[in-house]
C-alpha cells in the first residue's frame, strides 16, 4: 500500500513538473532565438527572411540583459526585456499573465518563478537606450506552428546566418533541466519501487511462517487427497489477496494526496513549519502533477504480480511436504 501511493504521488508529481515547466517555458520564451555574441544590425532584413520559412507563424525584436533596480532603499539586478509590444503579442500571449495595470507599468505573473522574480519587461526602444544599441538588437524571438517540431525550421533560419549570429530552440536553452527531471523521475521509479519489493519479501516471510505454522493441516489436506495445485493455490491465493487489496489501497490514497498535494503542503508549512515545496528552489508557486494512465497502470500491475510471484515461493513448498513426516508428531 505504502509503495503503490507513493510511487503514484511522486511519478505523478515528477510528470506534472516536467509539464508545468515546458508550458511555463513555451509560454514566455519564444520557440526559437535568433542571437549573435555582438549585436543584430541586419535585424529588419533577417527578420523578412525568417518569416518567408514555412511554419513560422511570427517574429519579434528583443533587447535583453541585466539592470540594477532600487526600490524603497532596496537594490535588484533582474534581467530587463526591451520588446515591441503590438509584435512580442504574436509570439507570447502577454496578456493571460496581467494581474492589473498601474500607472506608468503592470504587474505580470506567469506562474513560474524564474520570470515572475527576475524579468522586467519595457518598450523597446528604452532597452535599446539603456544599452546605447542605436537600432539594433539582441535578438529575434521566432514563434513556430508546433513548438516540439522546431528543429528543421531552426536548420532553414541557420542557412542564412552569419557568424556570430546562431539560433537556438526553446528545448536547446533548458535541455540540461529536462534531462536533469527525466534522468530523476526514472532514478525515482526504481527507487522507489524497492518498497513495493520489500513489502513482497514481507508477505513472502508471512506466508513462510504460515506454512510452518500449518504444517499438520497441510498434511492432513495432502493425506485426504489434495493435490500439489490445490495446496499452492491455498498460500498463492493468500499472496494475491494481500497484493490485491493493498494495491487498490495505495492506488486511492495516491490518488487522495495527489488530489489534496497543496492543501497538505500548506498544512505542513503552517502547523509544522515544513516546506516541502519551496517557490524559489523548484520554480512554482504551487505543486504540480499529472496522473498518467499508463504510469499508474504499469505501477499497480508490477506491485500486484511481485506480490504474487512472492508468494508463489512459500506456496511450493507447502506444496512439496510429505504428509507422513508431517503427520509424524501429531
Amino acid at each position: 500500500m505504502l509503495g503503490v501511493t507513493v510511487l503514484i504521488l511522486v511519478i505523478s508529481v515528477m510528470t506534472g513538473f516536467d509539464r508545468e515547466l515546458r508550458q511555463k517555458v513555451i509560454d514566455f520564451d519564444a520557440h526559437i532565438l535568433v542571437t549573435s555574441e555582438t549585436t543584430l544590425n541586419n535585424w529588419r532584413e533577417l527578420t523578412e527572411r525568417i518569416r518567408a520559412i514555412p511554419r513560422v507563424v511570427a517574429t519579434a525584436p528583443y533587447v535583453q540583459g541585466p539592470v540594477i533596480v532600487e526600490h524603497d532603499e532596496q537594490r535588484l539586478a533582474p534581467l530587463i526585456r526591451g520588446i515591441d509590444p503590438e509584435q512580442e503579442e504574436k509570439v507570447v500571449s502577454l496578456q493571460k499573465f496581467v494581474r492589473w495595470d498601474l500607472t506608468v507599468t503592470g504587474i505580470f505573473e506567469t506562474g513560474h518563478y524564474v520570470h515572475d522574480s527576475q524579468y522586467l519587461l519595457v518598450p523597446l526602444f528604452i532597452g535599446q537606450e539603456l544599452y546605447g544599441l542605436g537600432d539594433a538588437l539582441h535578438g529575434i524571438t521566432v514563434k513556430t506552428e508546433d513548438p516540439y517540431d522546431v528543429d528543421e525550421v531552426k536548420a532553414q533560419i541557420e542557412k542564412f546566418l552569419e557568424v556570430p549570429q546562431s539560433a537556438r530552440t526553446w528545448i536547446d536553452m533548458n535541455h540540461q533541466i529536462f534531462e536533469a527531471i527525466r534522468l530523476e523521475r526514472n532514478v525515482m521509479f526504481f527507487l522507489l519501487f524497492f518498497i513495493v519489493v520489500v513489502a513482497a519479501f514481507g508477505i513472502m516471510s508471512t506466508l513462510i511462517t504460515v506454512t510452518v505454522q500449518k504444517r499438520r493441516e497441510i498434511g492432513i489436506m495432502k493425506a485426504l487427497g489434495a493435490n500439489i495445485a490445490q495446496i499452492v493455490w491455498v498460500f498463492l491465493g493468500q499472496g494475491m489477496v494481500v497484493g490485491f487489496f493493498g494495491t487498490l489501497t495505495g492506488l486511492g490514497l495516491g490518488m487522495a494526496l495527489i488530489r489534496y498535494r497543496n492543501e497538505f503542503s500548506q498544512w505542513l508549512a503552517n502547523t509544522l513549519h515544513i516546506e516541502i515545496f519551496p517557490r524559489e528552489v523548484y520554480q512554482f508557486s504551487s505543486i504540480p502533477a499529472e496522473v498518467i494512465s499508463r504510469d499508474v497502470t504499469l505501477i499497480c500491475l508490477s506491485a500486484f504480480l511481485i506480490c504474487s510471484i512472492a508468494a508463489l515461493i512459500p506456496a511450493y513448498f507447502a506444496a512439496r511436504l510429505d504428509p507422513v513426516r508431517a503427520l509424524r508428531f501429531e
